[in-house]
C-alpha cells in the first residue's frame, strides 16, 4: 500500500475516508524539518499532502521514496521547486474553493462601500451622527479591476456584472475574446487604468514575476479613495508601501486575508483602523474543505493507478 503523511491538522474527513480505503496514512505535527525528514525515511513516505506546511529543499534532497507532493489548496509556492528536479510531481486544487473565495471578494466589496466595520464602532460608541457624516456607497456602476483572470476571477466577473458594477482585468495569458465572454474589458498594462479604478482585487499566485506586484509605483497611480481586496498570495503586495498608501489617503480601506509573514501580521497593519484583515480564510468554508479533500483524494489515487490526473502541477 502506499504511504501517505498527513499534517495535523489534516484535510476533511471526507477525503480521509477516500484514502483510508487505498493506503496507509500517518499523520503527525509538523515540528521542524528534519522530523519530517526523518519520518519519511523511516516509514518510507510516497505521498505528503500539505496546506500551509512548507515543503522544503531538504525534505526533497534528503529523502528518496517520495513520487507526488499533494497541495490542499491552489498556490503551490510552499513547495521546494526541486520537487521538479527530482522527478517528484505535485497535484493541487485548482477548484475547489472557487466558491468560497468569489463570496469573500463580495463580501469585501458590499462591507467596505457600507462601511460595516466603521458603523459598528460608531453605534456601540454611541456616536449616532456619525451615519449623516460617513456616508456609504453604492456599488453599482463602480469599476473594479481583477488582476488576474484565473477561474476565481472568471466565476467573480459573473457574480459582479449582477450587481452593475464595470469590470475590467490584467491578465496577459488570457485573450480579449475570453474576457468580453465574462463582460469584462481587458487591461494590457496595470496603470493604464488604475487612477479610474475603485476597486481592485488580487488573484495571482506568488511568483518571482508576481511578487510586490503591487508597490510604490503602482499604489501612487491608484484612484485617491480606491479600496484594495487582496485574497491571493501574501508576497504580491508590498505591506509596507501599502502602508504608505493609506497614510497618503489613497487608499481609503483595504481587505487582507493573507499576510508576506503568515501566520502573523505586522503590527502597522494590526493597529490600522482602515485595514480588515483575516486569517487566510477566504477560500477556507465547511463546503469548500469537503470538496477539496475529495478531489484530493481521488486524483491521489488515480495517480498511484498509473492515471494522469485533471490537476497535475506542471512546474
Amino acid at each position: 500500500m502506499e504511504q501517505i503523511l498527513l499534517f495535523n491538522p489534516s484535510i476533511h474527513l471526507a477525503g480521509i475516508t477516500q484514502l483510508k480505503k487505498y493506503a496507509t496514512l500517518h499523520f503527525i505535527d509538523y515540528v521542524n524539518e528534519q522530523q519530517v525528514i526523518d519520518y519519511i525515511n523511516e516509514h518510507n513516505i510516497t505521498t505528503i499532502i500539505t496546506r500551509m506546511e512548507v515543503v522544503t529543499d531538504r525534505m526533497i534532497t534528503d529523502t528518496s521514496t517520495l513520487k507526488v507532493i499533494a497541495k490542499n489548496g491552489i498556490g503551490i509556492d510552499n513547495i521546494s521547486p526541486l520537487a521538479a528536479e527530482y522527478g517528484i510531481d505535485i497535484l493541487n486544487v485548482p477548484d475547489g474553493n472557487i466558491n468560497a473565495v468569489v463570496e469573500y471578494v463580495l463580501g469585501a466589496i458590499f462591507l467596505t462601500a457600507k462601511k460595516a466595520i466603521q458603523h459598528d464602532k460608531n453605534v456601540r460608541t454611541k456616536q449616532w451622527q456619525q451615519r449623516d457624516i460617513q456616508l456609504t456607497e453604492e456599488v453599482a456602476n463602480k469599476k473594479i479591476l481583477l488582476i488576474g483572470f484565473g477561474n476565481i476571477a472568471q466565476k467573480l466577473a459573473e457574480k459582479l456584472f449582477l450587481f452593475h458594477l464595470q469590470v475590467y482585468a490584467f491578465d496577459p495569458y488570457v485573450s480579449e475574446a475570453k474576457m468580453s465572454f465574462y463582460n469584462v474589458k481587458r487591461v494590457n498594462q496595470i496603470h493604464e487604468v488604475l487612477a479610474d479604478m475603485d476597486y481592485v482585487s488580487i488573484h495571482v499566485p506568488l511568483t518571482e514575476q508576481t511578487h510586490h506586484l503591487l508597490s510604490d509605483q503602482e499604489f501612487n497611480h491608484f484612484k485617491k479613495g480606491a479600496v484594495l481586496i487582496h485574497a491571493s498570495r501574501g508576497g504580491v503586495v508590498d505591506e509596507e508601501a501599502l502602508l504608505r498608501a493609506i497614510d497618503k489617503d489613497i487608499i481609503s480601506q483595504a481587505v487582507l486575508d493573507v499576510s508576506e509573514n503568515e501566520p502573523s501580521y505586522r503590527e502597522e497593519l494590526r493597529t490600522n483602523e482602515r485595514i480588515i484583515l483575516t486569517p487566510h480564510i477566504a477560500g477556507v468554508t465547511e463546503q469548500s474543505k469537503m470538496v477539496s479533500a475529495q478531489i484530493l483524494a481521488d486524483t491521489i489515487i488515480q495517480y498511484h493507478q498509473g492515471k494522469k490526473p485533471y490537476n497535475l502541477v506542471n512546474v
